[in-house]
């Protein structure tokens, strides 16, 4: 089942996706995701895979370039895209094994079974030697989907409405796809996955927008209950241009490495940009968090006053050996609100301190009316505002 016959039941994505897009992209809410041109911050440690390495014809489906789409999927004989793999899935052959190389589709997953879809192997032998060898998802940066793509990876469970589905990414470059809910539409949004359930990424290279225009959101991951583990995830980079733009937005959001960066490059941004945010609890226990990367991101000003955040926050949000920046560079000049940890107005956020290790905080510190070099004794971690 895709996203077209799910529409055909009179179920709308862009229903599910506008849920999200309310939670975490608005005003009352936050996230998105981003790294420095190819990796903003420190990103030593960022590659260890978490997952288990082995393979197995009876657990798993095999996709390579070299392919055939009318092949049983077994490692002999692999089918050629990962789309087609995803059709062949059950409750125990669950993995979709990815050989090196890069695949130019949208990949669609219904389903209430846990799928893991893991990339950067040798097509003969199956093998993966390097944390750094990987699979692409995307390199069709001229692609815009009209109606039902929510992104380059989109996760559902068979009822959209409900946060069933169990997705597991690793090893993986993915480009976000740019995407309209019609022909005549005056908006458009750029995401790279988006998942309606749980989401695990590990050592993942994830990009909303690398090129082109939109005139909504450019965000890497949209998820309800999402978990990095290691990767470089990016809202917008490269000379693209969005109205807004974050690295990951989420319900509950768990960070335990990897580098987050909102906007990088010579990328353009209209309204506000995060690194990440939660409109539930939210733990980052490692990795680097970056609002902006470089010296060449513009912000306009239109058609609000540009706001920058590290973190964005809306519920219970701890923090402890990791490093977070508002921007690393003292270019570009912010007009509007420069808050490395905000917030959103909501007496429901609060920062704790976490107990694994100290966490270094740069930039500035602000409430929106005063903003200090170094914040007052107990602002942080006490009572922000």
């Amino acid at each position: 089942m895709n996203l077209r016959s799910l529409k055909k039941r009179g179920i709308s994505f862009f229903i599910v996706l506008a849920l999200l897009l309310i939670i975490v992209f608005f005003p009352a809410c936050s996230g998105v995701f981003g790294d420095d041109d190819n990796g903003g911050g420190d990103n030593s440690g960022d590659t260890t895979i978490t997952t288990d390495d082995t393979t197995s014809d009876l657990t798993g489906i095999y996709v390579s370039t070299a392919g055939d789409d009318s092949n049983s999927g077994e490692a002999a004989s692999p089918v050629k895209t990962i789309s087609k793999a995803v059709t062949m899935l059950t409750s125990t052959r669950n993995h979709i094994y990815v050989a090196i190389g890069t695949y130019s589709e949208i990949v669609e997953i219904i389903s209430d079974d846990p799928v893991v879809i893991k990339g950067g192997y040798n097509a003969t032998t199956w093998e993966r030697i390097n944390t750094s060898d990987m699979s692409t998802i995307g390199g069709d940066d001229t692609l815009q989907i009209v109606d039902m793509a929510g992104g380059r990876v989109v996760a559902l469970g068979s009822d959209p409405m409900l946060a069933t589905a169990k997705l597991t990414l690793e090893n993986l470059i993915i480009m976000g796809v740019r995407y309209t809910d019609s022909p005549s539409a005056s908006y458009s949004d750029a995401i790279g996955v988006t998942c309606m359930g749980d989401l695990t990424v590990d050592n993942c290279h994830i990009v909303g927008l690398d090129s082109g225009t939109v005139s909504g959101v450019a965000a890497a991951i949209m998820g309800m209950n999402v978990t990095i583990n290691s990767g470089v995830i990016t809202g917008i980079t490269g000379d693209a241009t969005a109205d807004r733009t974050g690295a990951i937005s989420a319900v509950t959001l768990t960070i335990n490495g990897g580098t987050m960066t909102g906007a990088s490059g010579s990328a353009t941004i209209d309204s506000y940009i995060f690194a990440v945010g939660a409109n539930g609890i939210m733990e980052i226990r490692g990795g680097t968090i970056v609002g902006i990367a470089g010296s060449s991101v513009t912000l306009t000003d239109t058609p609000e006053p540009t706001d920058l955040y590290g973190i964005r926050a809306r519920g219970e949000t701890t923090i402890s050996n990791c490093k977070i920046y508002g921007k690393e560079y003292a270019t570009p000049t912010i007009s509007g609100t420069f808050d490395l940890l905000n917030r959103d107005n909501t007496t429901d956020a609060k920062f704790n301190r976490g107990t694994e290790g100290s966490a270094e905080i740069h930039d500035v510190y602000g409430d929106g009316v005063n903003y200090w070099t170094t914040p007052p004794a107990g602002w942080m971690w006490d009572n922000p505002f």
